[in-house]
Order: C-alpha cells, then structure tokens, then sequence
C-alpha cells in the first residue's frame, strides 16, 4: 500500500469568520501559505463571489511565505457563507476553506428607544438606564448625546 503525504506545504486554514459587518463596508482577513521546496510555485485560488474576494493566484518563491488577503463587503443584510476551494501549488490537492459573515444595516442599538423622565424640578436629577448593543468586530466608545424633539427650558 502507498499513499502520499502533503503535510504543513498543502496547509489552508479550514475556516475564516468574518464576524458581523456592516452593508457598504468591507473587512480583511488573512492567513499564511508557504513554499518550503527549493523551486517557485503558484499557489490557487478559486474565484469568489457573494461578498468574498481573494487573488486568483499566488507566487511564491521558494523556501518563502506569502500572506493571503481575504475581503468581505457584504452588499445586502444576511448570513454570508462560502465553500471556497484553494490550493497552495499544483502538487498539492484542492482543498475548501469555509468563509463566513453576516452583513447587516445597524451595528450598534440601544434599549429603550427613547427616554422619558418626566418633570424634573431645577436643582434636581433623575437617572434613566440606556443598554447598548454593539454586534460589530470593533469597539465602540459612546461620547455624546443630542435631544431630538419637544424640549422646555424655564427661564423663570
């Protein structure tokens, strides 16, 4: 019996998430595939589609690595998910790598939608609770506030 054995030269990641990301905007991941033959080789990529992109091919020299870029810009709000086939040189097999994201149109939203604290006599204070809600990848620092609406000030 004889088999063949591809090792570290044929890795691909098996999955790559993008997380949540907002329609119209665009994140990257990446990863590294490496040559650790003395000759050059071309590494393939299948082309993508539905929100995913990435080079169709990749040369490496040999005994290098080469950092992939991977893009996804979701063009509508929904779950995004790709078989994407790939393999780092000719002698190495084809092999899926799961892309996935979820396009959406609202990255950050709060409860309750609007507040009110009623009358609040002058010299006095009133708390009310806010609770954010942030499905991005990246943090977000909230720093001010502005009222929309009827407002009453006494000058009295």
């Amino acid at each position: 019996m004889r088999g063949v054995g591809f090792g570290a030269r044929c890795a691909l990641p098996e999955s790559l998430d993008f997380g949540v990301v907002a329609v119209g905007d665009s994140v990257q991941r990446s990863f590294v595939i490496q040559n650790a033959t003395p000759e050059a080789v071309d590494a393939d990529f299948h082309e993508l589609s539905d929100g995913f992109s990435w080079p169709t091919s990749v040369t490496l020299a040999a005994n290098s690595e080469s950092t992939v870029e991977v893009t996804f810009a979701p063009t509508e709000p929904r779950e995004y998910s790709v078989d994407a086939l790939a393999r780092a040189s000719a002698d190495c097999p084809y092999t899926a790598v799961h892309l996935t994201g979820r396009g959406v149109t609202t990255l950050l939203s709060w409860e309750p939608k609007s507040i009110d604290c009623g009358w609040v006599p002058v010299g006095s204070s009133i708390e009310r609770t806010v609770l954010f809600h942030n499905v991005g990848i990246t943090p977000v620092g909230v720093h001010q506030f502005i009222t929309q609406g009827p407002a009453s000030t006494d000058d009295g």
